[in-house]
């Protein structure tokens, strides 16, 4: 039979366990760190395929335009194109799409809490080795009352600022140079140049 004093001391190890194993604030502001994390890939990414694809797409046009290929050329023009779009998607939106929606691995606690060390020279190491410690998940009231103090010191410090949407500002000239190009090429002469060539690479055949 069980002494008071050992289901008592049992008692407060469970409560110290289900302290130290608990999801904290510290985790739930690390989960809206990735995801904010992940959505500025999307506007870098979206950017970088406007950049791309509509840099493609000019050259493409410009090819057929001048050129006035055989159908089997406009075939491989217009299938390259499609291949070209399908990989930027891939790799500049459905990439941060899939990993924002966790249905791809992304970055783990651990590397974002580095990434926020880098931003926030005051978290330095605390915070990977607070996760470190919650992974323990020791019953000691010593490493309870650590976590918990650790906690404390680091829940004023708002990681999100660690991710900058505005940064991404100096990558907006390269989706508006194309997107110009385009435009003052295409009404060069009053009307859309590359609607003929347009036309002949989509019905190739």
């Amino acid at each position: 039979m069980k002494s008071p004093q050992v289901g008592k001391t049992e008692s407060l190890n469970l409560n110290n366990l289900k302290s130290v194993n608990k999801r904290s604030n510290i985790e739930d502001k690390l989960e809206a760190f990735i995801s904010k994390y992940y959505k500025n890939q999307l506007v870098r990414g979206l950017l970088f395929f406007i950049a791309i694809g509509v840099s493609y797409f000019l050259l493409v046009l410009l090819i057929e335009y001048f050129l006035w290929l055989r159908p089997a050329g406009r075939a491989f023009l217009f299938w390259s194109f499609i291949v070209v779009e399908v990989f930027l998607i891939y790799r500049f939106i459905g990439i941060p799409l899939a990993r924002l929606f966790k249905l791809a691995k992304g970055i783990d606690f651990t590397k974002a809490s580095q990434m926020i060390g880098m931003y926030f020279p005051e978290v330095n190491d605390k915070l990977v080795n607070t996760l470190q410690l919650k992974a323990q998940g020791s019953d000691s009231d010593l490493v309870v009352a650590s976590i918990e103090q650790r906690e404390k010191e680091l829940e004023p410090i708002p990681f999100s600022l660690a991710i900058d949407y505005r940064k991404n500002a100096k990558y907006l000239k390269y989706a508006i140079i194309p997107l110009v190009l385009f435009v003052v090429i295409n009404f060069a002469f009053g009307e859309p140049i590359f609607n003929s060539s347009y036309e002949r690479m989509v019905n190739y055949d």
